[in-house]
């Protein structure tokens, strides 16, 4: 009879033991899994917060360049002119006749 009390309690004390261990190392993983579900949500934000300051970095020299003066259109007189000067310039035969897009002919 004390022989089978002593297989018992060692039994017990062993399967306490692998329990115990078994138990601790459930915990530590479950605490490592929520660790880097954290570190992915974080990278996560971190990604489309960098993905968005990428995109103010290309939008911004649009629109804080200093914007260019545009190079207004020759007037319709500086447009006649020169069509006026080139028809002068150019030998029309003698029935032809240039035809010029403006108001004034010479």
């Amino acid at each position: 009879m004390r022989r089978t009390l002593l297989t018992w309690t060692t039994f017990a004390a062993a399967l306490v033991l692998v329990l115990g261990v078994m138990s601790f190392f459930t915990w530590r993983m479950l605490q490592f899994e929520r660790a880097v579900a954290a570190a992915d949500a974080k990278a996560s934000m971190e990604e489309t917060i960098r993905l968005a300051l990428w995109r103010m970095d290309a939008a911004a020299p649009v629109l804080l360049a200093p914007k260019q003066p545009t190079k207004e259109p020759p007037s319709s007189t500086a447009v006649c002119s020169r069509v006026i000067r080139m028809s002068k310039m150019r030998k029309t035969t003698a029935g032809s006749s240039a035809w010029i897009p403006c108001s004034r002919t010479n």
